[in-house]
């Protein structure tokens, strides 16, 4: 029973993925995988961190430091971009 609720879930979300993906801009698309490996990156970084792997986490924190820097000025050349349309 537990299997036949995760598929149907599965299939409702790959529905809704289909519909979104249908409906959006490049933009909005390229901000869901960014913002979706965001997120994976930091469960794996808390999985690390609290399964006592903590020198993993906090080397893969270290290294995620420049992308994080890049996201951020990216997103500030936008805003201001848009301030001065």
């Amino acid at each position: 029973m537990p299997y036949l609720i995760l598929i149907l879930g599965l299939i409702v979300g790959a529905y809704a993925l289909y519909r979104f993906f249908i409906k959006a801009t490049p933009e909005q698309v390229r901000s869901l995988i960014r913002y979706s490996i965001i997120i994976v990156y930091v469960l794996i970084l808390l999985f690390f961190a609290l399964t006592g792997r903590i020198i993993i986490s906090l080397a893969l924190l270290l290294l995620s430091i420049p992308f994080v820097i890049a996201h951020f000025k990216d997103k500030a050349q936008k805003d201001n971009k848009q301030d001065e349309e």
